[in-house]
């Protein structure tokens, strides 16, 4: 389970050196002052400080995904940098217009999600429903299958996988395996989302460890699915054809670190599936034909009510 966009590993090569170390000395030297970039964003429950980073002089390298920060102090953040989508009106008052409205409320929703993922653990973005791993497993296939021409086979063992591997994703345990209890319990999950014979299901992810990453998520492709067309894939392929399937500031980074972040994931796949421009892109294709189900909208209701907790 990775904690944070940037410590998957889309991510790590995505963030320019030192970004959190300025970012850390920054938030203690002027979170407070009058004249900082930083806006604070309330929250009772927060164990957090969260913050909005806004245009000024400060010198932070920009970054698309929102920056957890812990300090020596023993006091956290998560701070997330909206300065490519607002004019400052007033720094006194740390007062700003809006220039992309959708742009700057997916950098907030990622922020909320984030914050939720890091202080409550996995059981609030899973709360979410079977939906994300609906659409995880046909954003993977679908794209795949479209740009590799794969067998409908390969499609079929390869969309299996790709469920098995979202909510490997959750897995907060040092397990290596999943117990035959949860395996269970698993593929019957799958079986809902996709609709597969559960005894299909089963022979496919039976065998397979719990997937923690991108490295181990392919491996388990190239072996379920035998296809050749797959033999020389790895993870910076997949980030290559996955990368342009998404729409927004900064995508192809998204949709990399959604591989591996769910929370950045069911922000994409909301996105996709309630905004218009998103909508066109290959993830809003791969959702248009399930867009009006019932998990679709019990995805859109559970989505705004765990937003909604989040005072913006």
């Amino acid at each position: 389970m990775f904690k944070t966009p940037y410590d998957t590993l889309a991510g790590k090569k995505s963030l320019e050196p030192d970004t959190v170390q300025k970012i850390s000395a920054y938030i203690a030297l002027s979170a407070d002052a009058e004249e900082s970039q930083l806006v604070k964003t309330k929250r009772s429950d927060s164990s957090n400080s969260v913050y909005r980073l806004i245009p000024g002089g400060a010198d932070i390298p920009a970054f698309s995904q929102p920056i957890y920060v812990e300090n020596s102090n023993d006091t956290r953040a998560i701070v997330v940098d909206i300065r490519p989508f607002v004019t400052v009106t007033n720094m006194k008052n740390k007062e700003y217009k809006v220039n992309n409205f959708y742009a700057y409320d997916s950098a907030l929703e990622r922020l909320i999600l984030q914050t939720m993922w890091i202080e409550f653990g996995v059981n609030k973005i899973l709360g979410l429903g079977l939906f994300p791993m609906r659409v995880f497993g046909r954003w993977v296939t679908n794209t795949l299958a479209k740009r590799l021409t794969l067998s409908q086979d390969a499609q079929y063992n390869l969309n299996i996988v790709s469920c098995y591997y979202y909510h490997c994703l959750h897995d907060d345990s040092s397990d290596q395996q999943l117990t035959p209890i949860t395996l269970s319990r698993v593929v019957g999950l799958i079986h809902r989302a996709t609709g597969y014979e559960l005894r299909n299901i089963h022979a496919v992810v039976s065998s397979l460890p719990i997937l923690r990453d991108v490295n181990g998520f392919v491996n388990a492709i190239k072996g379920a699915t035998n296809s050749p067309l797959l033999d020389n894939m790895n993870p910076a392929g997949l980030f290559s054809i996955i990368g342009p399937t998404v729409t927004g500031h900064d995508p192809r980074v998204t949709a990399s670190i959604a591989l591996e972040h769910p929370p950045t994931f069911v922000a994409l796949a909301h996105s996709a599936l309630t905004f218009r421009g998103a909508g066109k892109s290959g993830l809003g294709e791969v959702i248009k034909p399930i867009s009006n189900i019932q998990d679709a909208k019990d995805f859109i209701t559970a989505y705004r009510g765990l937003v909604s907790e989040f005072s913006k």
